[in-house]
């Protein structure tokens, strides 16, 4: 990871941390751009932009919310030279809050994308259903496999990596 600097297309990505090299795991627990960015290299355009669109960037959830905006994901067309490394490390595109926890819970639940809601049930005053919004899979995302090992990779980075501030005692944080 260039000990915290590197030259990208005319540019300049910093690490607050220098590091020298990580592997893929690191890359996630200590937050390194420089090593978000050179992972990105190895998908082009297209497919990097296809597994963003997958996990529902750039699109609406359809929650059941009034007033939802999509977001913006340019399309590959659209990207300068900087985009795709700027999306690896999280700028150059925006998403709204209910997209990027449905994003997240694909992630960590085994892959699948989910249409998010944000009630299970209402009841009535007598206590008898009146509405109930069953989960409804949008699509498969990620395999099983990949997603427990994105599990594995987040609780590491909050046991000894960028993330320690979120672990609470007696709770399984990733």
């Amino acid at each position: 990871c260039q000990n915290g600097r590197y030259r990208y297309n005319g540019s300049e990505i910093h690490d607050i941390v220098p590091h020298k090299i990580l592997s893929f795991d690191d890359v996630i627990i200590h937050s390194s751009n420089i090593g978000a960015v050179k992972i990105s290299e190895t998908l082009s355009k297209s497919e990097f932009y296809r597994v963003l669109n997958g996990f529902g960037f750039g699109a609406l959830t359809s929650v059941d919310l009034p007033g939802e905006r999509p977001g913006v994901l340019p399309l590959p067309g659209r990207w300068s030279v900087l985009t795709k490394g700027n999306i690896a490390f999280g700028q150059g595109v925006t998403v709204n809050a209910v997209q990027l926890v449905a994003a997240f819970a694909a992630a960590v639940n085994g892959g699948s994308l989910y249409r998010p809601h944000l009630m299970k049930q209402v009841t009535n005053a007598l206590g008898e259903t009146v509405r109930e919004n069953p989960p409804v899979l949008v699509r498969k995302v990620i395999k099983e496999s990949t997603s427990e090992k994105l599990v594995e990779i987040l609780r590491m980075a909050v046991a000894k990596g960028t993330a320690k501030a979120a672990a609470i005692p007696g709770v399984d944080v990733v």
